[in-house]
């Protein structure tokens, strides 16, 4: 299975360019949707988009995952490069939100089936992290190093994806809320 590379007009939303580039927009529809980075998870993708997809003809609702990647150069020819994917299909369910897996409807695909279970663990981890807020000491399971020469596995959170490392350094988490952590 392969992927694809195009180009994608600036300010175009996810909902837009991936309803564009991966429906048919004559009779399906995105009910519900949300765009995740992918953290430490290296390999070719850094961003996941979830949608739930109706399809108006037989009032089916299925799990739309795209695994996409920007390229940062805006004169590019090619800034995106994305592989779109069915919820049967077996991939990733890291981030989806409760609101896509409540509006899907029944299937017996075994693959959307284990799809599913993996999407309710994700959330259920989600849902049992603790609430951090700026102050907190976060502790991460592995220690990490950053390009200004800081490391640890705990942190001040500041705001957003900015911490402050036991040094005093500032360091940028991005994604941080899906990997795991507690409060020290």
């Amino acid at each position: 299975m392969g992927s694809t590379g195009m180009y994608r007009t600036k300010g175009q939303t996810n909902r837009e360019f991936f309803t564009a580039e991966c429906l048919h927009t004559q009779h399906q529809e995105v009910l519900a949707d949300v765009t995740r980075r992918i953290p430490g998870r290296g390999g070719e993708w850094s961003n996941v988009y979830y949608a739930a997809v109706r399809d108006n003809r037989t009032a089916e609702v299925f799990g739309l995952i795209v695994l996409f990647t920007r390229v940062p150069n805006p004169y590019a020819d090619i800034n995106i490069y994305y592989k779109a994917l069915h919820e049967n299909s077996g991939t990733t369910a890291e981030g989806v939100t409760q609101e896509i897996i409540d509006l899907l409807t029944p299937t017996e695909h075994e693959f959307a089936l284990k799809w599913r279970q993996d999407a309710l663990a994700s959330i259920a981890r989600d849902n049992a992290k603790p609430k951090v807020k700026r102050g907190d000491q976060v502790k991460f399971p592995h220690k990490m190093r950053f390009t200004n020469g800081a490391e640890g596995d705990t942190f001040t959170f500041e705001r957003g994806s900015i911490f402050t490392a036991i040094d005093g350094s500032r360091v940028h988490i991005p994604s941080w809320r899906m990997l795991a952590f507690a409060l020290a």
